[in-house]
């Protein structure tokens, strides 16, 4: 139910870059970011400016292999809830 309320919000075009712990760098949606608990604590926690945004946002704990699948996931999931 955490994930529909999410998702039920209203649209947020903007694309985030986020960079895995080894250094690959992947674009999202800022919809499908909100989805992960550790993507939008990075992403969207701190007072970063709006000016920022191609800003590439570190996620430091997590590899591209593992990234790469929860971008996925989030991103068919605001496709198709």
């Amino acid at each position: 139910e955490k994930y529909r309320m999410a998702s039920e919000q209203q649209t947020d075009d903007r694309i985030v870059k986020v960079r895995s712990s080894d250094g690959e760098v992947f674009e999202m949606n800022a919809n499908a970011a909100k989805l992960s608990k550790v993507i939008a604590a990075a992403v969207f926690d701190d007072d970063a400016d709006d000016d920022a945004d191609n800003e590439i946002v570190d996620i430091p704990k997590v590899k591209s292999e593992c990234l790469r699948k929860v971008i996925e996931f989030c991103e068919q999931y605001v496709k198709e809830p």
